[in-house]
């Protein structure tokens, strides 16, 4: 009698459904996992903006010269090289401001989670003021005369799950 070593091929179908089946539940949860990352890349790169605003006003009373202006160039590629995922820019009226990072390819509303349409954009305000919304384009946003935003924001749960995460 020989003594055979080695794995059968309904073992190694068996092992290979095992990994499809992993690999299923992981994918989606990785996918996730990156586009949070990526918002919090933005994120960073708004507060940073809304730092440099504040800077520039306190020194020379005015906006006018900060990077990303979004009325002037549209704002700014986030991240700067390679493929972009956001951008953010702000609009400025007076001493108010907003600092917007808009979606360029579905990240935003990815990271909020499943049906977060609500989360296509975030934008915070020279008083810190939160918000998120459904609108794509930033530049179409304009400062009201109250300092609001015109188009569809969101606050409460709505923009804290989208910031929070």
């Amino acid at each position: 009698m020989t003594n055979k070593r080695g794995f059968t091929l309904i073992e190694m179908m068996i092992a290979v459904a095992i990994l499809g089946i992993l690999a299923a539940i992981a994918y989606p949860s990785y996918q996730q996992y990156v586009a949070r990352s990526r918002v919090g890349e933005a994120k960073a790169e708004m507060f940073a903006l809304a730092q440099e605003l504040e800077q520039r006003y306190s020194n020379t009373g005015s906006f006018a010269g900060v990077r990303c202006d979004a009325s002037a160039v549209g704002g700014c590629a986030v991240p700067g090289n390679g493929t972009a995922y956001f951008q953010v820019g702000y609009i400025a009226s007076g001493a108010s401001y907003w600092v917007r990072a808009s979606g360029l390819t579905g990240y935003l509303a990815m990271a909020g989670g499943e049906g977060q349409a609500a989360c296509n954009f975030l934008s915070i305000s020279q008083t810190g003021e939160r918000i998120v919304g459904a609108a794509g384009n930033f530049t179409a946003n304009t400062i009201t005369a109250s300092g609001g935003v015109t188009g569809t924001p969101y606050s409460g749960d709505k923009a804290s799950n989208c910031w929070d995460k």
